[in-house]
């Protein structure tokens, strides 16, 4: 049986090192870690295609909205608008991590 090889391609993807495109979490001065690490983890939902779970951003979103809502008459403007700046992080950042954990296949890092 002769020798096949394998395409240039996919020989040159294998010696990429795909693991460092993970999405980092942001670091947040209002969020706790702890907290953020267990809401992304409540708006968890099965990918469509059968591939790793995503965040539901819209889930999220609401979530967030929900609390900022309560929260609404015990905060100044100044910190209504530091949160809303933390929370548009936020939101980049599960829309980042799910193309990733969508096209590698890795599980969301947190």
């Amino acid at each position: 049986m002769p020798f096949v090889s394998r395409p240039r391609v996919l020989a040159l993807l294998d010696s990429v090192d795909v693991s460092q495109l993970a999405v980092p979490i942001p670091e947040l001065e209002l969020f706790d870690l702890g907290q953020l690490q267990s809401l992304l983890k409540e708006c968890e939902m099965p990918s469509e295609d059968g591939g790793p779970s995503v965040v539901n951003v819209r889930h999220l979103q609401r979530r967030v909205e929900r609390e900022l809502s309560a929260l609404e008459g015990t905060m100044a403007l100044a910190q209504r608008q530091a949160i809303m700046q933390e929370f548009k992080i936020i939101l980049k950042y599960s829309i980042e991590a799910n193309g990733v954990s969508r096209l590698f296949g890795y599980p969301l890092a947190n």
